[in-house]
């Protein structure tokens, strides 16, 4: 068992190593050519169009692990009937959306007719690529996982390399990085039915709420997280610049860099995670063992970055973000946490307390939206950063007070109030 998480851990990080300094070199190399104010105006458009599709996935993708595994629903449909029922919905879901925007575009919004066009495109790719890829994972087939984190970027680079050579907007920029996306989903589509496919079925009405039905907590769960990271996009919008957008944003990006290696650790984990808990065994020492497998390389990633940060903004953003150095050294500072996030949540999932935790993020949800508008008065993007930074501390230790009574969590509550000292400590000597 160890072997084989261990050569998964391998397919899955290998291929995010190979392609993510590629396409960490290439994001930043578009930032430097669309600006700050073009690539904050396509933050804000892709911001939507995520939060749209949290809103319209109802919470499955995160609860096809547990379906997969729930003893229930297999005897009820089949492992492989429930899988298609899953893309069914989803499939559904696609179609009356795209068609209700195209029309509701065509009469209200036609000077952006072609803009919203594609970015309906997206949505599709993205909605329905992320339920293909969690069945992949599912099944445990990482080496397909693998191929799809390498070909979902290089169909984009490939698709929208000419911005180098002929520079342009981020109108034109959306619509070419829509069609690496549709072929991405083609490419999905394929695999899918060549590796796990199997005669069309029809369902009945019944079948489809039933299974949206389980979805409750997490669908709510999934949106409140979903408006939670993007929020200070707009909140810096409306009293800031699309271009202070923009600065925010490409500082984010460094963390999104980075989420690669938590997230590899609890996708490989995730599965064994769910059948353990569903037979009742202890997970105690494997999630600890996550825990240490996350947070060290972690932590000196950080402490890296932080040192080199002036030489990789001086290489590939130029003069306009050289200002901005503190900022992206503490945007950094949110990758110490958000390792914990990931596993965390999907514990939390395992055991059926998102309900609970929903409960909790009010606290989360409404500090950020007080420290957003107080920091950024007081200390500018340094201060949203800092407010994203709390947010993500706050959020983690109320997954720890959710979780106390269902698994012993001592030893990875006692890491995170570590990591939230370290972060305080280099807040704090950044201010002064």
């Amino acid at each position: 068992m160890i072997s084989i998480l261990r050569n998964n851990l391998l397919k899955l990080f290998g291929s995010n190593a190979l392609i993510k300094p590629v396409w960490f070199i290439y994001m930043y190399s578009v930032i430097s050519k669309l600006g700050s104010e073009d690539f904050g105006s396509f933050t804000i458009f892709l911001a939507i169009i995520t939060i749209v599709t949290q809103l319209l996935d109802a919470g499955l993708v995160n609860k096809t692990y547990v379906l997969l595994n729930d003893s229930k629903f297999s005897e009820l449909f089949g492992t492989n009937n429930l899988e298609q029922l899953l893309i069914q919905i989803k499939v559904i879901i696609a179609i009356l959306f795209s068609i209700l925007t195209i029309i509701t575009s065509i009469l209200f919004f036609s000077n952006y007719i072609f803009i919203i066009f594609f970015g309906v495109l997206i949505f599709i790719s993205i909605y329905l690529t992320q339920q293909y890829r969690v069945i992949f994972r599912s099944h445990e087939f990482f080496t397909i996982e693998s191929i799809c984190v390498v070909l979902e970027r290089v169909l984009v680079i490939l698709l929208t390399i000419d911005i180098f050579f002929n520079p342009y907007g981020f109108d034109k920029y959306i619509n070419r990085y829509a069609v690496g996306y549709i072929v991405f989903l083609i490419f999905a589509i394929f695999i899918f039915e060549r590796k796990i496919g199997h005669q069309f079925t029809f369902f009945k009405l019944n079948d489809y709420l039933l299974v949206l039905n389980q979805a409750g907590s997490l669908y709510v769960n999934n949106i409140i997280l979903s408006i939670r990271q993007r929020l200070p996009y707009f909140i810096l919008e409306y009293i800031g610049t699309r271009s202070i957008v923009g600065i925010y944003s490409s500082a984010y990006r460094f963390v999104e860099s980075y989420m690669f290696l938590p997230n590899s650790v609890v996708q490989v984990n995730y599965a064994q995670f769910s059948k353990k808990a569903s037979l009742a065994t202890d997970i105690v020492k494997d999630v600890w063992k996550t825990h240490l497998l996350i947070f060290v390389p972690t932590l000196i990633i950080c402490t890296s970055s932080i040192i080199l940060m002036p030489f990789i903004i001086t290489l590939l953003l130029g003069d306009e973000f050289l200002a901005y150095i503190n900022e992206y050294s503490l945007a950094i500072l949110i990758f110490l946490p958000n390792g914990s996030y990931y596993l965390l949540t999907s514990l939390s999932n395992i055991y059926y307390i998102q309900h609970k935790v929903n409960y909790l993020y009010i606290l989360n949800f409404s500090t950020l939206v007080i420290t957003q508008f107080l920091f950024f008065y007081l200390f500018g993007i340094i201060g949203s950063i800092i407010s994203m930074l709390l947010s993500e501390y706050i959020m983690i230790f109320e997954y720890h007070y959710a979780l106390k009574n269902k698994t012993n969590l001592r030893k990875s509550f006692t890491l995170d109030v570590f990591s939230f000292i370290i972060s305080v400590t280099f807040v704090t000597y950044t201010l002064i």
